[in-house]
């Protein structure tokens, strides 16, 4: 059944691929164009997107790791107050 389906998917796909490139070519410039400047926006907003998701992820992730610069765990952040000396 896995099979059947996967050939089916395939075989669309192709099918979508060979639609999309007769058109493209085939009808006349400005379509050509659409598609393309379509094609342009919908990559750089998937780019973007992509971007800030993968910031957001390692962010919470940075969250999690303390780092040497926050002075481990009696604090000493950025947004700590200044200790007196002893």
């Amino acid at each position: 059944m896995v099979e059947a389906t996967s050939g089916g998917l395939v075989e669309s796909l192709v099918q979508l691929l060979t639609e999309f490139g007769r058109v493209a070519l085939g009808v006349d410039p400005l379509t050509t164009i659409l598609l393309l400047v379509g094609a342009a926006l919908t990559g750089f907003s998937m780019l973007v997107f992509g971007y800030l998701a993968v910031g957001g992820v390692l962010g919470g992730i940075g969250d999690l790791i303390p780092s040497p610069s926050q002075g481990g765990p009696r604090g000493g952040g950025p947004g700590d107050r200044p200790r007196d000396h002893e």
